[in-house]
């Protein structure tokens, strides 16, 4: 994997980039930040620790490959950083994604749709909740357990994998009560940071990843930043970029060229979004902080959003994902006479137009000196994708570090399932009921 950073430069892109002098300078400064979350002990460390921690793996590999020798299908009930990690492997590394069903929505529409793929009599259920509790989760829970139980009886609890918190929690007690089996997830890990803990790993061993080669992958990276010095660490040096351009970059553009990493981006807008979104830093002074976070894929979206981001307002950094060699290639036939002019793809493979049409869209970029990071993974293996995934979560966290913020804590996230709670009568936050009434408003609507 190779961290490109010169389209972040002064030098290509003039005054919206950021000097290499001033960088290294600022990479010198704030080094003594690195050292800090290298020594720390507390949620930083459980995020290092769990990605060598084999036996983990090997329980939670056990649970994955004896349910995939009895069941065909998974279906994994979570929401956030309970699913989203997982969709984001198995999308770019699963041979039959076909396979996994992701129930993290609770519209009757998407239920339906998604059921009529699924043999309940052949499909495993994953239940994926940290605090045991999440309201979506566990009324997906309950609908799904009854129509099991409905299809197979009593042995509906031989289907279920419960992944929670070891200790507390309703989905815990519910395991314990009836002897289902039971995953862990790290009380100091928070749900978007949970990929590499049994949230992810589990998924990912039922669907055939293979999950040794993953973390390796993430090794590779926590080793490669524990070990360098400031201004040799790409992960830090990606952060000290990103907290250069911080407050007049307000926008956060993945763009990935590769399908199977569109839900890569997914997880990178919620681990942004919920990381670095915050009303106040960690001294309690309102700063409200955050960049939001658009995901893309090209080349789909080079006709849709590229005439914003070459033409529109310069509030935008740009994250491009790349994968230098493809699984896969398709050479473009000639099949239609030279008269029709289309000569020019001769010879020509997909891949070869890809790789054209990227340079063609960064060029566009940079012509009108926007910021560009680019992410060139060596191929689509696991490996690649678990250093790609461990490169996110340690930026996420020094770029945090360096803006002062708490990265681990989601106080708006929390707010909105208060008012849920509210309408669902739930005695502890009646006080909420009136902002709940407020939100559902229509005093100034029209009919048409």
């Amino acid at each position: 994997m190779r961290i490109i950073f010169d389209g972040l430069s002064r030098e290509t892109i003039g005054e919206q980039g950021i000097s290499i002098a001033y960088l290294k300078r600022r990479l010198k400064i704030l080094s003594f930040l690195k050292d800090t979350v290298q020594m720390e002990k507390n949620s930083i460390a459980k995020l290092r620790e769990v990605i060598y921690d084999r036996r983990t793996l090997n329980s939670v590999l056990e649970v994955a490959q004896n349910l995939r020798k009895r069941f065909r299908y998974l279906a994994v009930i979570g929401i956030g950083g309970s699913s989203l990690g997982a969709q984001a492997l198995v999308s770019a590394l699963a041979e039959q994604p076909e396979r996994i069903a992701f129930f993290d929505n609770i519209a009757p529409e998407a239920l339906f749709s998604s059921l009529k793929k699924l043999p309940l009599k052949n499909t495993a259920l994953n239940i994926v909740s940290k605090s045991g509790s999440t309201t979506e989760t566990v009324a997906l829970s309950m609908v799904l357990c009854d129509l099991l139980k409905k299809k197979v009886g009593e042995k509906w609890k031989e289907h279920i994998v419960i992944t929670t918190d070891p200790r507390k929690g309703a989905l815990r007690r519910l395991s314990q009560e009836f002897k289902l089996k039971a995953l862990s997830i790290p009380p100091e890990i928070s749900g978007r940071f949970s990929v590499f803990t049994p949230v992810g790993l589990f998924v990912a061993g039922f669907a055939g990843v293979n999950v040794n080669e993953l973390l390796n992958g993430a090794m590779r990276i926590d080793k490669h930043s524990r070990k360098s010095e400031a201004g040799k660490d790409a992960v830090f040096a990606a952060a000290v970029c990103d907290s250069l351009l911080w407050r007049k970059k307000r926008v956060f553009v993945i763009f990935s060229y590769s399908t199977a990493l569109k839900k890569f981006g997914d997880w990178v807008a919620q681990l942004w979004a919920e990381s670095l979104g915050k009303l106040q830093n960690t001294k309690g002074e309102e700063i409200h902080s955050g960049q939001t976070p658009i995901i893309t894929l090209g080349t789909t979206d080079q006709h849709s959003l590229l005439q914003l981001f070459v033409e529109g307002p310069a509030d935008k950094v740009y994250n491009f994902i790349e994968v230098e060699k493809p699984k896969q290639d398709v050479r473009i036939p000639q099949i239609f006479d030279r008269e029709m002019g289309f000569t020019h793809f001769q010879g020509k493979t997909l891949g070869q137009l890809l790789k054209n049409e990227l340079i063609g869209t960064l060029g566009a970029l940079l012509k009108k000196r926007r910021p560009i990071m680019r992410i060139v993974l060596d191929e689509l293996s696991a490996e690649e994708v678990g250093a790609l995934m461990q490169f996110f979560i340690l930026r996420v966290v020094y770029l945090a570090k360096i803006l002062g913020i708490n990265p681990f804590d989601q106080p708006g996230v929390e707010l909105g399932k208060k008012i849920t709670n509210s309408l669902l009568g739930i005695k502890d936050y009646e006080d909420l009921r009136p902002i709940a009434e407020l939100a559902k408003s229509e005093r100034w609507s029209f009919e048409i």
